[in-house]
Parts: C-alpha cells; structure tokens; sequence
C-alpha cells in the first residue's frame, strides 16, 4: 500500500546525525524542544514515534480498565508489592529463600 505523496517528507541528517522535523509534524503530535521520541529500528527503516503519545494511550487504557473493574489507584499501589513478590518468585526461583517467603 503506498503512501500518498503528501505524507512523505525528505529530510537531510546534518554531521552531528540530527534531523529537522517539518512544523506539520511537530504541531499534529504536539512536539517542542525535548520532546521524547522512541526509536524504532526496522528491517529496511527507522520509525520514530512520540514517547508522549504513547505514555498517554497506555494510561487511558489503563485508567478505562480500572474503572471497568471498579479500582482506585489506592487499589492498584496496594497490590504492587504483592505482585512484585510474586512474580520474582516466578522469575528467579533459584533465588528465593523459601525459609523465609510466605
């Protein structure tokens, strides 16, 4: 599926390997002066994608589930340690002393 001719922008990396990113772009993702991109390396390509954006789609996500469930975020601290316990178990038993664990 190709790409229509106005979605695709050439850009030229200086010698310290930066790239400008053209103000349509900046503004459509909300990006200024040290905002985080994750990098992406491709078979054949290079994706850059805002950190921001990202981060936001994870805790809208995560806020819907909450609340479909009826959790706080009081909730969600109160199991940390718990679940944090358990799965290094699961990970590293060899590491567990299980005189001591519960």
């Amino acid at each position: 599926m190709a790409l229509p001719k106005d979605r695709l922008k050439t850009r030229t990396m200086t010698s310290k390997g930066q790239l400008t990113m053209s103000v349509e772009a900046r503004n459509r993702f909300h990006l200024r002066e040290g905002s985080n991109l994750i990098e992406i390396i491709l078979d054949n390509g290079v994706l850059y994608v805002p950190q921001d954006e990202i981060i936001e789609g994870i805790a809208k996500r995560a806020k819907k589930t909450a609340e479909r469930y009826g959790l706080t975020a009081e909730d969600l601290q109160a199991s940390l340690s718990e679940d944090r316990e358990k799965q290094f178990k699961e990970v590293y038993p060899e590491l567990v002393d299980d005189e001591n664990s519960a």
